[in-house]
């Protein structure tokens, strides 16, 4: 019952959203939405919380939920600091990298163009 009613009150968020011509924000209401009826499996929860005990901090969990939250948190726009709007292809990627020391959460996440994080990537790379 609660499932149809999510879905019901998606469904007339979209619809007004777009009636009113807010088609920006109907888009991403949808991209974020999409993955809300998805089923989660045990195995990727409980996956990716034993790799966390274990200490393999290098590993990239990055869900496409979690893409989607993070680029719809910055605005569907680049965070590299030129703002442009995401490609299509756009990355996540990790402010502080893996192998700093960061983490795969939400606070440690940006979406970059492609072209941006290929450049952010190379200058991290430099290392001292």
């Amino acid at each position: 019952m609660r499932a149809v009613f999510l879905l019901t009150l998606f469904v007339v968020v979209v619809g007004v959203l777009a009636l009113w011509g807010k088609t920006s924000a109907a888009y991403t209401v949808l991209q974020v939405g999409e993955h809300l009826f998805e089923p989660v499996s045990t195995e990727e929860i409980l996956g990716s919380r034993e790799q966390m005990r274990s200490g393999a901090r290098h590993e990239r969990r990055v869900t496409p939920l979690m893409k989607k939250i993070v680029a719809a948190k910055h605005g569907w726009r680049c965070a590299c600091g030129c703002r442009e709007q995401l490609t299509f292809d756009y990355h996540v990627d990790h402010i502080l990298p893996l192998w700093k020391g960061g983490s795969n959460e939400e606070g440690n996440l940006q979406p970059l163009n492609p072209q941006h994080h290929a450049i952010k990537t190379s200058l991290e790379n430099r290392r001292p």
